[in-house]
């Protein structure tokens, strides 16, 4: 049997005043980390990620989030679900 293929990640970028905002939406896994981190790369200033629409991650999705935490960035939307992974991996 054949793994189905996982959905893709999408990243928007909007401006709200100061604030950039980067809605992820999708699937937050291994192969498609690098994808967040250049994104992410390019912002000056503040930098909130909007996470209502990220359906799962992976241990190096959670790592690569908390990292950007780590570093400024906010968190906002996020399922119980996500916040969980947040909180425990």
């Amino acid at each position: 049997m054949r793994r189905s293929q996982a959905m893709p990640l999408r990243i928007t970028k909007k401006l709200e005043g100061p604030d950039t905002i980067l809605q992820i939406d999708g699937r937050l896994h291994r192969e498609n980390n690098a994808e967040l981190g250049r994104a992410c790369e390019s912002i000056e200033g503040h930098l909130t990620l909007e996470l209502s629409g990220l359906l799962s991650a992976d241990t190096e999705g959670i790592r690569n989030l908390r990292q950007l935490e780590s570093h400024g960035a906010r968190f906002r939307g996020a399922s119980p679900y996500i916040q969980l992974l947040l909180k425990n991996e």
